[in-house]
């Protein structure tokens, strides 16, 4: 009866009802200016916050969409217009246009218009300027002929213990004639950092090149520059028997793979292999886990920190595109504090405000409790809890006295705290919550609504269980 666990519902809501909702988001986006048109849009996601939490019918929007984890509906669709012009900027496609920009002023409001808006809205206010996103990393539908051969070289990915050991046997009987190259990448903010390590044979005298790069850079990009400085590198070193490149990135590996879609970084990356397999008879790309007690790879990991932290490298690189990942990332964030904005400013759910002051789209929080146990805390989270004083203000009880002790006000804190008919389960409770965390916490209201939501769930079960019982015999007699 209590249906699927909510991260579940918030996954099957996310992935069938909204593309259904907001499908061509950027072609309506302008005809939803008014508040009136975006209610039918934020009704649905009430309800469907209301089915993913099982929540009482009561709940206001507010609530539901915050506890669910939704974007209310004039945030989702600035989201995805923004999202669609990124995407297209990808592809080289620049909707908004000079003429767009700087067009005579007009009465109609179009599609354009709100993107140019939000654009610029982000612009001013500091968290993504109009030319960042203009030079997003761009995106080939196809690098070369699918049909041709040209390209055979395909990244060795193994099991994380398998390929560690593959290269401890192999690395120590390298003959003279063969070059290691051990590449990574770093990203701290706004910093990055890339390098590459060679060793010849089985020495463990090593070259060192490092370079550092400013901006939104995603991990695979810098590991994708550190490939790249070290074929660079290579190139100028003469022939080798055999070059074998090692790197701890499966992402940049299968990114360099692919054919459709490939990122034009990749593309680089590509050619840059491409020029070090003519110097070689065989040239062999490895992937190996990081933070293994590898001493050529933390020599590599080492070396790209201290390009992050500023330290000498080696020169720059080409201009490096910004990260269409990191893009999107700080679209949504700037898009949550705006949420976060209105949830502070609101006059509902302030009972849920207070243990949930910043929006989330994530409800881990649900993880090791049933669906049951989960919809339970919800209610009792939001002050939305099936009390004898919550039914009496509906009009569903003629009073509010508690039905087992007969107490005038049966409301949520004579339920945790009071009511004489779970003074077992809460002395119980509180056992087990000193002996879990070495009486580090006790049972009260700021630990259970925070941290201490499971012991607060096994407590509501409990009491769910005794009401269904009361219930029953009240039906019987």
């Amino acid at each position: 009866m209590w249906g699927f666990h909510p991260r579940i519902m918030q996954r099957l809501v996310s992935a069938t009802i909204f593309p259904l909702l907001f499908y061509a988001t950027p072609v309506w986006c302008s005809a939803v200016q008014f508040l009136a048109r975006l209610t039918p849009l934020d009704r649905v996601i009430r309800l469907s916050g209301i089915a993913t939490m099982g929540l009482l019918r009561t709940v206001s929007y507010e609530v539901a969409v915050m506890l669910a984890g939704f974007l209310p509906a004039e945030f989702q669709i600035r989201q995805r217009t923004v999202e669609f012009y990124l995407r297209q900027l990808t592809y080289g496609r620049n909707l908004i246009t000079e003429e767009v920009r700087y067009a005579e002023p007009s009465h109609a409001t179009t599609p354009l218009d709100i993107l140019d808006f939000e654009v610029a809205q982000l612009d001013r206010h500091g968290s993504l300027p109009r030319h960042y996103l203009q030079r997003v990393e761009t995106r080939s539908f196809w690098t070369v002929d699918p049909t041709s051969e040209s390209w055979t070289l395909v990244p060795s990915i193994l099991d994380a213990e398998v390929a560690t050991q593959w290269i401890r046997q192999s690395r120590p009987v390298s003959a003279p004639d063969e070059l290691w190259i051990f590449t990574d990448g770093s990203v701290d903010g706004m910093d990055c950092g890339a390098s590459a390590v060679l060793f010849f044979g089985s020495s463990m005298t090593r070259q060192s090149y490092s370079v550092r790069f400013v901006g939104n850079r995603s991990s695979t990009q810098a590991e994708l520059v550190a490939i790249i400085l070290a074929c660079q590198k290579v190139s100028t070193l003469g022939r080798f028997r055999r070059i074998t490149l090692v790197s701890d990135s499966q992402p940049a590996l299968l990114g360099i793979q692919r054919r459709q879609g490939i990122t034009l970084l990749a593309c680089r990356a590509c050619d840059a292999l491409s020029t070090i397999q003519t110097q070689t008879d065989e040239l062999r790309l490895w992937w190996t886990p990081s933070h293994v007690e590898l001493e050529e790879n933390d020599q590599g990991h080492e070396a790209a920190k201290l390009a992050t932290r500023g330290h000498p490298t080696d020169g720059t690189l080409i201009d490096i595109p910004h990260c269409y990942t990191t893009l999107r990332t700080k679209i949504r964030r700037f898009l949550f504090t705006q949420v976060n904005r209105q949830w502070t400013n609101s006059e509902r759910g302030r009972a849920l405000y207070s243990v949930m002051p910043t929006f989330s789209s994530s409800i881990a929080w649900t993880e090791g409790l049933s669906r049951r146990e989960s919809a339970l805390v919800a209610q009792f989270l939001i002050a939305h809890y099936a009390t004898s004083s919550y039914l009496h203000r509906f009009g569903l009880r003629e009073d509010s006295e508690c039905v087992w002790c007969g107490d005038d006000g049966d409301d949520w804190e004579h339920r945790l705290f009071e009511c004489p008919r779970f003074e077992y389960t809460r002395q119980r409770l509180a056992m087990e919550i000193e002996i879990d965390l070495e009486g580090a916490q006790c049972w009260c209201r700021e630990f259970l609504l925070t941290d201490g939501r499971k012991y607060l769930a096994k407590f509501l079960k409990a009491v769910h269980g005794a009401t269904r019982s009361c219930l029953e015999d009240l039906d019987r007699e």
